[in-house]
């Protein structure tokens, strides 16, 4: 079992008012003192105080596959505590492959596994994925993937720009959809990982195929043979993911809607 997770809030003070504005003073110098030891690494991990908040929440627990305890206590002994504070508790277990999306805990795996997104993934041989420019502007490419069970892959030569741009900042937004009926949508986030291979790897070709004809696969693979010394294999596990089937599910701002209407999906 992974090793908890500890963060640290101090809870409690709301109900107790406290009247001497001198003490209250105090207390908050203390608080910053420490929160600025804790900033510059100096405070010792056993005493360490942090603030609880959605978007820490959300980095600690993100994670395909990752199996964790978030164990949010207060730390250090009584005397070093402030006064008039009580210990609070709280144990969180994610599902694996689950990350806290706003306030809704999405389960990206089980997305993954539905009927509908099996079949999309079948019938799609191209994404379109989403990245930042090392200048920092926006950039959007069709590229052929495979889905192996876990991690979206793809691949490309090691002096594409986007090579260079994903190691710099490997967050990335994909989307697999068809137009023709029955019309399938799914959206997806998460972060890049790179490694590069010697040679052509079996699965670029197999994405490739999917691309092509039968008669011009010898061809192709021929040539890229020729031409390719290495690749570099792109690797995107989502932590985030949404499946649009347009028959239980729609695009959130339309499910938003419907909900404030009083309307169903089926309706």
């Amino acid at each position: 079992m992974a090793t908890p997770h500890r963060l640290s809030h101090f809870a409690g003070r709301a109900s107790v008012p406290l009247s001497d504005p001198a003490e209250r003073h105090v207390r908050h110098s203390r608080r910053r003192a420490q929160a600025d030891r804790v900033e510059a690494g100096t405070l010792p991990p056993e005493r360490r105080a942090l603030e609880v908040e959605e978007p820490l929440q959300r980095r600690r627990l993100a994670g395909v596959g990752r199996r964790l305890r978030s164990s949010i206590t207060v730390m250090g002994p009584e005397a070093q505590r402030p006064a008039r504070t009580r210990l609070v508790t709280i144990s969180i277990w994610p599902c694996p492959g689950a990350l806290w999306h706003g306030r809704e805990m999405v389960d990206a795996a089980a997305v993954m596994a539905k009927p509908y997104t099996v079949e999309l993934l079948e019938r799609q041989p191209l994404a379109r994925v989403a990245y930042t420019a090392k200048d920092g502007t926006p950039r959007v490419i069709p590229i052929g993937c495979v889905w192996d069970g876990t991690a979206f892959l793809m691949w490309t030569i090691p002096i594409s720009a986007k090579v260079a741009a994903l190691r710099a900042d490997p967050r990335v937004a994909l989307t697999i959809d068809v137009l023709e009926p029955p019309m399938r949508t799914l959206l997806a986030r998460g972060s890049a990982e790179l490694r590069e291979v010697a040679g052509v790897p079996d699965g670029y070709l197999e994405a490739s195929h999917r691309t092509l004809p039968q008669e011009a696969w010898a061809g192709f693979d021929e040539q890229v043979r020729t031409l390719y010394d290495s690749m570099v294999e792109i690797s995107i596990r989502p932590t985030w993911a949404k499946l649009i089937d347009f028959e239980t599910t729609a695009p959130s701002a339309v499910e938003e809607l419907m909900r404030q209407k009083g309307l169903s999906q089926a309706g």
